[in-house]
């Protein structure tokens, strides 16, 4: 029962996080496409594998979700 909570809190604690991510990556996207930097393209590139990456968690944390309730 104890693994079951700790899963829950690290899941929450990563949705939590993801949010914080997306919130930052939509800032920084913001920032990139008023500046017009000669690196525009290369952040756009990281910031879409780091989005990426937040998908997968979120997969997670829905398949988490799925056990859960079982």
């Amino acid at each position: 029962m104890e693994g079951l909570s700790r899963i829950e809190c690290n899941m929450e604690q990563s949705q939590v996080l993801n949010d914080q991510i997306r919130n930052s990556l939509q800032a920084i996207r913001g920032y990139v496409a008023l500046s017009e930097s000669e690196y525009s393209s290369k952040i756009e590139e990281q910031i879409v594998i780091i989005n990426n990456l937040v998908t997968c968690l979120d997969k997670g944390w829905v398949k988490s979700e799925n056990v859960r309730s079982f």
